[in-house]
C-alpha cells in the first residue's frame, strides 16, 4: 500500500557601534492572554531580513550589524517597534489584539468574489517580477504515537524566478537530522518484508532504511518549495475555481502597520480531495495577499475504500493545517513562512492477532530568512536539488552559510 500525503532568529546584524555585534532573543506574546504567539514575524527596519517566533512564541537574531529598529507582528494584532540599541536578551514583547470595527465589515462596495479579482489582477504589481534569490530554514517532523520517526533540519539556497516558479531551483547547503525510533505500525509485516528484500538485495543492508515508505510518502519539502499564491495551485486564487467556494468579508485588522481585509471562504464540496475553510488576508492599500490560513481534511476517496477495506485497512480522513505569509520589502511582498501540518490515523486488522493501530503526525515548516533581489549566485546544474530524491544525499556546501546564519 502506498499512502500518499500531499502535504506544505536566522542571521541578523548590529551593534552599538558599526563594528559591533550582539544577539536579540526573547518571546512574544498576546497582551491581554499572556499566551505565546506562534510564527509572529521580526522585522529588522528597512531591509529584507527578519525571522519567525517558534512554536512557543521565542526568537532568536544574531550579530544584528547596525542601529535600527525591530517590527514586530502578528496578524489581528498591532505591531510594535523597538530600537535595536534597547533591546535585550530574554526580550518580553507582547502585542495587543487589534481593535476590529464589528464582527463583520464590508468594506468594499462589491461582493467578495469580485474584490479578489482585482486581488488576482495587481499580482504582478504587488509580487516580485525579477528573480531574486533567497536563504531559507526547512523542518520536518514525523511522528508516530508521539515517538519521533524522522526529525530533520535543512538550509536551502534557491533563486527564484516569478515567471517560471516551476522550475525555480534549490540547492541544499546544510542538512541534519537526530535519531529516531522505529516504526510500530504493522512491525511484524515489516519485519518480514525486510527480510525478504535483504535476502534479495544484500547489498542495501548498510542504507536500509526502516519505515522509509511512510517517510518518503509522508513528507519532503516539496510542496512548500512551490507554494505561492501566484503559482495556481490555491484555486480560491484563481477565478476560474471561485464556483467551487463560498467567500465573505471578515473582520478588519493590522499587520506590519498595515490595515488588513479579512475574506473568509469555504469549499462547497471537495477542492483537491480535501474539504477545507480558511482566510485570505489582503492589505487594504496595495489590495496584495499578504498571507492564507487554512484548516481541513483530506477525504479519503470512495473508490479507495472498499481496496482499504479489503487489505484489513482502516484510514480515517486526516485532518491539516496550512499558513503561507509574506512580508514587504521596497514596495513588494516576499514569502516569509509556509507551514503545514497533518494528523493521521490508522488501523490495521488481523485475524489471528492483535489489530494494529497507530496516530501519525507530520508538520513541515519553510521560513525564509534572508532575501537578496540582485547580485546573487545561479546554482550549477550538478547542485541542484532533486525533488524526487530524499535531502540526505544531495547536500552541496556554500561558504558562509551555516546553522547560525539559518536557524
Amino acid at each position: 500500500m502506498r499512502l500518499l500525503l500531499t502535504c506544505i532568529c536566522f542571521f541578523l546584524g548590529t551593534g552599538h557601534l558599526l563594528s559591533q555585534s550582539f544577539t536579540v532573543s526573547g518571546v512574544i506574546t498576546d497582551l491581554s492572554t499572556g499566551e505565546p504567539l506562534p510564527y509572529a514575524s521580526v522585522l529588522l527596519k528597512g531591509t529584507g531580513l527578519g525571522a519567525v517566533s517558534d512554536g512557543q512564541g521565542t526568537f532568536i537574531l544574531k550579530e544584528i550589524p547596525h542601529h535600527d529598529s525591530l517590527i514586530f507582528s502578528f496578524l489581528g494584532y498591532d505591531s510594535k517597534s523597538v530600537f535595536v540599541d534597547k533591546a535585550i536578551k530574554d526580550l518580553s514583547i507582547d502585542l495587543a489584539p487589534s481593535i476590529f470595527l464589528g464582527p463583520e465589515v464590508i468594506i468594499r462596495p462589491m461582493e467578495p468574489e469580485e474584490y479578489l479579482k482585482v486581488v488576482i489582477c495587481k499580482f504582478k504589481v504587488n509580487y516580485p517580477q525579477s528573480a531574486y534569490s533567497t536563504l531559507s530554514y526547512y523542518k520536518q517532523e514525523l511522528k508516530e504515537d508521539g515517538r519521533f520517526l524522522d526529525h530533520s533540519e535543512a538550509g536551502f539556497y534557491s533563486t527564484i524566478d516569478p515567471d517560471k516558479l516551476d522550475k525555480n531551483r534549490h540547492q541544499v547547503a546544510l542538512f541534519k537530522e537526530a535519531e529516531q525510533a522505529e516504526l510500530q505500525f504493522m512491525r511484524k509485516q515489516a519485519e518480514k518484508q525486510k527480510k525478504k528484500y535483504l535476502k534479495k538485495n544484500p547489498e542495501e543492508a548498510e542504507d536500509f532504511e526502516d519505515g522509509e515508505l511512510i517517510k518518503s510518502t509522508m513528507g519532503g519539502p516539496n510542496n512548500l518549495l512551490g507554494l505561492h499564491v501566484t503559482s495556481g495551485n490555491l484555486h480560491m486564487l484563481d477565478s476560474t475555481e471561485f464556483k467551487g467556494f463560498e467567500f465573505n468579508y471578515s473582520q478588519v485588522s493590522s499587520y506590519m502597520g498595515h490595515e488588513v481585509i479579512s475574506i473568509a471562504y469555504r469549499s462547497k464540496g471537495k477542492d483537491e480531495g480535501m474539504r477545507k475553510s480558511g482566510t485570505i488576508y489582503i492589505d487594504k492599500d496595495s489590495d496584495a495577499v499578504i498571507s492564507v490560513q487554512e484548516e481541513g481534511i483530506m477525504v479519503i476517496p470512495i473508490v479507495a475504500r472498499p481496496i482499504l477495506f479489503a487489505m484489513g485497512m482502516k484510514i480515517e480522513n486526516p485532518p491539516y493545517k496550512m499558513v503561507l505569509k509574506y512580508r514587504p520589502m521596497n514596495g513588494k511582498w516576499y514569502i516569509e513562512q509556509a507551514h503545514w501540518d497533518v494528523h493521521l490515523k490508522i488501523s490495521k486488522r488481523h485475524l489471528l492477532d492483535k489489530n494494529d493501530h497507530a496516530q501519525f503526525y507530520i508538520e513541515q515548516t519553510l521560513l525564509i530568512r534572508e532575501v537578496q533581489e540582485s547580485g546573487y549566485q545561479a546554482i550549477p546544474d550538478d547542485k541542484i536539488f532533486d525533488r524526487e530524491m530524499k535531502i540526505k544525499g544531495q547536500v552541496h556546501a556554500i561558504p558562509g552559510v551555516n546553522w547560525s546564519r539559518v536557524k
